[in-house]
C-alpha cells in the first residue's frame, strides 16, 4: 500500500501577490532596510531585500517582535507602525554566479493589530495586490 503525502496549509489568511512598486521600510534599532514586498495577507507579508552584514547583525532573532516602519504603495497610500515578528529569513538563490549582490527573503507575521490598522491593511490589500481572474 502506497502512503499518500498530505500537505497541510498552515496559513489562516489567503496570500496575495502584490503589484510592482510596493515597498516595506523596516527599522531595527538604528538600522533601516528597504525591501520589495512579494506577497501579503491579513496575517503577514514576505519581502526581499539586499543583504548587508551591518543590518543583519542588528536583525532580531526569529520570533522576536519589532515594528514595521512603513509599507508604501505607488499611490503613496501607506501603513505605519505595524507590529511584526520574523518567521523566516533565507538567501534567495542567485540566477548566475556573477552576481555580487546577495538577496534575502524575510517572511513576517503581523502581531495584534488595532481595528484601525486592520481596516487600513484590508484597504491596502484590496488596492495593491493582483486579483485572481
Amino acid at each position: 500500500m502506497d502512503k499518500e503525502t498530505i500537505v497541510v496549509e498552515r496559513r489562516r489568511h489567503e496570500r496575495f501577490q502584490v503589484k510592482n512598486g510596493v515597498l516595506a521600510a523596516l527599522r531595527i534599532n538604528a538600522n533601516n532596510k528597504l525591501g520589495k514586498i512579494i506577497d501579503m495577507s491579513k496575517g503577514g507579508l514576505a519581502f526581499r531585500y539586499i543583504y548587508n552584514e551591518e543590518w543583519t547583525e542588528a536583525n532580531p532573532e526569529p520570533d522576536q517582535s519589532f515594528d514595521l516602519v512603513t509599507i508604501v504603495g505607488e499611490d503613496n497610500f501607506f501603513l505605519e507602525d505595524l507590529p511584526l515578528r520574523t518567521v523566516s529569513d533565507c538567501v534567495i538563490a542567485k540566477e548566475n554566479s556573477f552576481k555580487l549582490i546577495t538577496m534575502r527573503q524575510r517572511s513576517m507575521q503581523f502581531g495584534e493589530l488595532t481595528p484601525e490598522q486592520m481596516a487600513r491593511l484590508e484597504i491596502f490589500i484590496k488596492s495593491h495586490t493582483l486579483s485572481e481572474s
